[in-house]
C-alpha cells in the first residue's frame, strides 16, 4: 500500500471507530518505515527505486532518472510524509 493509500484508509477507520483497523494501519506504516529506513541505510540503487516504485506516486521514468543521492531523499521524504497513526 502506498502513502497515500495509507492515510485515505485512515481517514475511514477513525470516522467509523475502527481502532482494530487503526492499529493494523500502525503496524503497516511501521514496516513500511522500517524498510524505507533499511533501503536509505544500504540499499541499492535498485532497491530504492523499487520501494518509490511500490510507496510513491511517482511516475517510473521519473524515478528512473534520479541519481543516487536524490533516490535516497525521495525515499525519506516518501517514508516521512506518513502521518502518525494513533489508535
Amino acid at each position: 500500500m502506498d502513502v497515500m493509500a495509507i492515510e485515505n484508509q485512515v481517514e475511514l477507520a477513525r470516522r467509523h471507530g475502527d481502532t482494530e483497523k487503526l492499529r493494523a494501519l500502525a503496524a503497516e506504516q511501521a514496516e513500511m518505515m522500517h524498510r524505507a529506513l533499511r533501503t536509505i541505510a544500504g540499499g541499492t540503487q535498485s532497491q530504492m527505486r523499487n520501494w518509490l516504485r511500490e510507496h510513491s506516486d511517482m511516475r517510473p521514468e521519473t524515478i528512473d532518472r534520479l541519481d543516487s543521492s536524490n533516490l535516497r531523499l525521495w525515499v525519506a521524504h516518501y517514508a516521512s510524509s506518513n502521518r502518525l497513526i494513533r489508535a
